[in-house]
């Protein structure tokens, strides 16, 4: 599977509420969902089960196509999924993720472990069954703050930090923006399983801004937050959302 890796970046919340002032959107009730979402053209939709929670998601860019179907059980989440890109055959794939009773993820079959604090929030990232090489997240204020990859068990320049407003964090404006830049998650279901919770919590505020760079939002005729904006070193990047409200 071919994907784009720019950098470092986080995770996120539930894909409910229609407000964008709500700091817990778990606690409304679903009145609204992100239907889809467009990171710079690569078009992803989701579909979502009677619980609400996402059932499907189906990717669309010029030259790549994927499709998957996620299955909560007991103690684990399987994902199976397709994927065809332009010159290639393609081909299918099959993840698990198991849950602590906490339903945060601690392990995947794809040779990753998982810690959190005591206090929820996801510390490091483990990469193929290995205790030296993993990501380090750091927290001040209930933001994640900063993001380290580590490698032999010796600190890397490989860093991303983050800054917030006061403002309650919005939808997406954390793993949107991750799609984008991130090597600690990349796969599509993953961040949908960011966004609902299952790798701990998140952020309490908006960003403001990447590597001192600023992250911009647009509203709609609502005043609800449609859109981001942000570059990363000269590329800049445009993430917009489509939501589906009772």
């Amino acid at each position: 599977m071919k994907k784009t890796i720019l950098s470092l970046a986080v995770f996120a919340s539930m894909l409910i509420s229609c407000s964008d002032n709500d700091v817990d959107p778990t606690e409304k009730l679903e009145e609204c969902r992100v239907s889809n979402i467009n990171l710079n053209g690569e078009i992803i939709s989701y579909t979502y089960d009677a619980e609400g929670k996402i059932s499907a998601y189906d990717v669309k860019t010029e030259n790549y196509s994927e499709q998957g179907t996620m299955i909560y059980n007991n103690g684990a989440i399987v994902v199976k999924g397709s994927y065809l890109e332009v010159g290639s055959s393609g081909g299918q794939y099959e993840r698990i993720y198991n849950l602590n009773s906490s339903n945060q993820i601690t392990s995947s079959n794809r040779g990753r472990r998982f810690e959190y604090n005591a206090d929820g929030f996801l510390t490091k990232v483990y990469l193929r069954n290995t205790s030296d090489n993993y990501y380090s997240l750091t927290y001040n204020n209930g933001n994640l703050v900063k993001e380290q990859a580590y490698e032999n068990g010796k600190a890397t320049d490989y860093i991303s930090r983050f800054e917030y407003s006061n403002d309650p964090y919005f939808l997406f404006n954390l793993s949107a923006i991750g799609r984008r830049m991130t090597v600690v998650f990349l796969e599509y279901d993953e961040m949908a399983l960011q966004e609902q919770g299952y790798f701990g919590k998140i952020s309490k505020n908006k960003v403001k801004s990447i590597d001192g760079s600023p992250v911009t939002y647009s509203t709609d005729s609502q005043g609800k937050i449609s859109s981001l904006e942000y570059k990363y070193h000269s590329d800049k990047n445009i993430v917009s959302f489509n939501r589906s409200c009772k």
